[in-house]
């Protein structure tokens, strides 16, 4: 039989999926004619690694799933934050946040003696306890940072602070006492650094 050319083929359909397609198969070598339902062409196309570029997925009519981890291993650029997970926020601003069931915040106990540095990556809440006279101190808060001290003194030393703005009543840096911790808060505001001791003698 000659080859005929089917034209003039105008009319469409919807494929049902018991609909047969032809195929011809080992077109290489010894071609063969065979018989398959869309529903098997569609089992097959789904069964493919397929590779997506420059197309767009209605997330409204489709799902996209799988695991955090894979989503993870998908991005190029950083990681997903879960809403249920335990993940930490780097640089991040929060705005008009509000913190329910309480809020846990770092602390670190540290020795004190010398020269020392008043650091708030030390934590926001920092123990301290004096091992010999501070004799001199700076700090490296920025615009906007503080830090809560609560100074154990039990054997008389003293601190020299930094340039500080006190705000306490006596406008002076706080007396230490020896038989309890001596609690200040310490913050700056633009580049001027200020403090209050809520129990300084």
């Amino acid at each position: 039989m000659a080859d005929t050319k089917l034209s003039a083929l105008t009319a469409t359909t919807a494929l049902d999926p018991a609909d047969l397609l032809h195929a011809v198969v080992n077109v290489a070598t010894t071609p063969a004619n065979r018989k398959i339902t869309w529903a098997n062409v569609v089992a097959d196309l789904a069964a493919e690694t397929k590779t997506l570029t420059n197309t767009t997925i209605a997330l409204g009519s489709n799902t996209v799933s799988g695991t955090t981890a894979e989503f993870n291993t998908a991005l190029t650029d950083g990681s997903f934050a879960t809403l249920a997970g335990a993940e930490t926020l780097t640089n991040k601003t929060l705005t008009a946040a509000v913190l329910q069931d309480g809020l846990t915040i770092d602390t670190e106990s540290i020795n004190w003696t010398g020269s020392v540095t008043l650091d708030p990556a030390n934590g926001l809440l920092q123990e301290i306890t004096l091992t010999g006279n501070v004799t001199s101190m700076t700090d490296s808060l920025a615009d906007g940072e503080a830090v809560i001290l609560m100074i154990d003194d039990g054997t008389a030393y003293t601190i020299t602070w930094p340039t500080i703005t006190w705000t306490s009543d006596s406008a002076t840096a706080p007396t230490l006492q020896t038989t309890a911790k001596t609690v200040v808060q310490v913050w700056k505001a633009g580049t001027t650094l200020y403090g209050h001791a809520a129990n300084g003698a």
